[in-house]
């Protein structure tokens, strides 16, 4: 039976693309790309008539096949998986050939996948910036993940703009082509020959000495930059315990405070969020995330969005063992696991939004909890013989007789006896009396007070003014206690506020929606029940 993807209207089983070639313009002032993009397309069913792609909000304009325009036609659109793009294709194709399919489209103000700032969101108020945000369905024209391309691209933005899509590996040719940025329309062009999901085709295009340094905002942060810089060294640890890091590059981009996530592990170029940098490196742990998903996601990648606790599941148990390794400490991989248990969500349906069924299960599930106990019991016994019988011979299969299973399946470790009755004691005197679990109701007036006092809401690290701010409801002339753009941060806070007063929750989002990222606008949007 075809396990088909959920999130889809393409007909990827029939014909699947293999290679795209992206012809882009950036233009600002409208802020529309626009462009076209080629599909060298696998035939995998003799006769078929059409290629099906997903849009999401796009503006198409033409199609057409080995250089011939086609009909087309865009459907209606689905409330979670928008258009579906139905392109005509010759008669009689077999599979086992390839055509090229090319359709030209440009984007709206309603594409999900992109963020246009003005010069006036930005810190140095001089040049607008563009960057995309294409998992996990976001991405126009493809969408399975299964469905794995490489691809290149020509990028034209505007003149005083750079374009940056980072790639493995750059293309060769004289920079610029000996035009001046600034000055200049200049085309630059990339290719990415490693085969990778289409989540994972990002953009940024903004102010060229602010993206080179990955700096943006953070210009007069470079000090604490570099250092999250030159911590990444984790490609070179990870080879240690996986296969050799297959993408050549790996750089880092700090976007504005609007990208809605804490990081995406774009191919070759990580995207993170600024509140990363809190001048103390105690969120940097985030990039070992990030880094570990070259191997789990962008090398070996889910399905489907039903299956993106692999991704991510394989990703945090990467991680964990990493954290160990880079702290040189089994605590730190044990306290990682701690505050990664959640609650399982049900399964993904057909046509539902993957950004509703998203949360920290997909990060924890599949873990040791599930590992070990299976690696405890006789069907793993059964499995070595089974393997080793057929792989290792009677010699191999001599040295798994030599071993005391019933120890090792059922057997207790070390005895500890003074540690097992201080645990006993421990958990006889728990009581909700706990300090974790107390709760004592505060006058506004304290609470604003010990803000005050220990910097609660001035505070470099967003993970402690969340705290601050669900506590207390903070909103200065300049939107100070609206954590705007990581998601983790800013949906908290406005579900918080909604519950207890939430005309000031509708009246604060109204104030300061127009510097949210789509995606952040639309989930936010449900979170105070704006939108079904």
């Amino acid at each position: 039976m075809l396990d088909l993807d959920p999130t889809t209207q393409s007909n990827y089983w029939q014909i699947a693309s293999e290679h795209v070639t992206f012809d882009w313009s950036v233009d600002f002032a409208a802020q529309i790309v626009s462009g076209s993009a080629t599909h060298r397309m696998n035939v995998l069913l003799d006769g078929v008539e059409e290629a099906i792609f997903d849009t999401g909000d796009l503006d198409v304009t033409g199609a057409e096949v080995k250089g011939s325009a086609v009909p087309f036609a865009v459907k209606p659109k689905h409330e979670v998986m928008r258009s579906a793009l139905h392109v005509s294709l010759p008669k009689g194709l077999k599979s086992g050939t390839s055509v090229d399919v090319t359709v030209f489209y440009k984007t709206t103000k309603d594409c999900t996948a992109l963020q246009w700032l003005e010069k006036e969101q930005t810190q140095g108020k001089q040049f607008p910036y563009l960057f995309s945000q294409c998992q996990p369905i976001y991405a126009a024209l493809l969408r399975r993940p299964s469905v794995k391309i490489t691809y290149s691209a020509t990028v034209a933005p505007s003149a005083r703009s750079l374009s940056a899509i980072r790639v493995s590996p750059p293309s060769d040719g004289p920079a610029h082509d000996g035009k001046v940025i600034g000055k200049d329309i200049v085309k630059y062009t990339y290719d990415q020959p490693v085969p990778i999901p289409s989540y994972l085709l990002a953009i940024a295009c903004g102010n060229p000495e602010l993206i080179d340094a990955a700096y943006w905002e953070f210009s007069e942060d470079t000090a604490r930059l570099k250092g999250l810089r030159s911590f990444v060294q984790v490609p070179a640890a990870e080879e240690k315990i996986v296969t050799p890091y297959k993408f050549g590059t790996y750089d880092l981009l700090v976007l504005p405070p609007s990208f809605p996530y804490g990081g995406m592990e774009n191919a070759c170029l990580s995207f993170l969020t600024p509140t990363l940098l809190t001048g103390d490196r105690t969120l940097v742990d985030v990039v070992v995330h990030e880094a570990t998903h070259s191997w789990f996601g962008n090398g070996v990648t889910h399905a489907h969005a039903t299956h993106f606790w692999l991704n991510e599941g394989w990703t945090v148990y990467m991680e964990r063992l990493l954290l160990q390794v880079l702290h040189d400490s089994p605590a730190a991989r044990g306290f990682s696991f701690i505050i990664g248990a959640k609650a399982l969500v049900d399964d993904l349906a057909r046509g539902e939004d993957p950004d509703d069924a998203y949360s920290r299960c997909q990060r924890t599930l599949g873990g040791l909890e599930v590992f070990l106990p299976y690696v405890k019991d006789y069907q793993w016994k059964a499995h070595l013989y089974e393997y080793y019988a057929k792989h290792g011979g009677p010699e191999k299969v001599a040295l798994l007789d030599s071993v005391d299973w019933q120890a090792w399946l059922y057997g207790e470790g070390l005895k500890l006896p003074a540690a097992y009755a201080l645990a006993d004691r421990w958990d006889a005197a728990r009581a909700s009396a706990d300090t974790a679990n107390q709760r004592c109701r505060r006058s506004p007036a304290h609470i604003t007070h010990l803000g005050t006092l220990y910097a609660l809401s001035s505070s470099p690290n967003a993970e402690i003014r969340l705290r601050f701010y669900a506590a207390k409801w903070v909103v200065g002339a300049d939107g100070t206690g609206v954590i705007k753009g990581r998601m983790k941060f800013c949906r908290p806070i406005f579900k918080a506020v909604f519950k207890v007063n939430s005309a000031l929750a509708l009246e604060t989002w109204a104030m300061h929606k127009a510097g949210f990222h789509p995606i952040a606008k639309r989930l936010i949007d449900k979170d105070l029940g704006l939108y079904e």
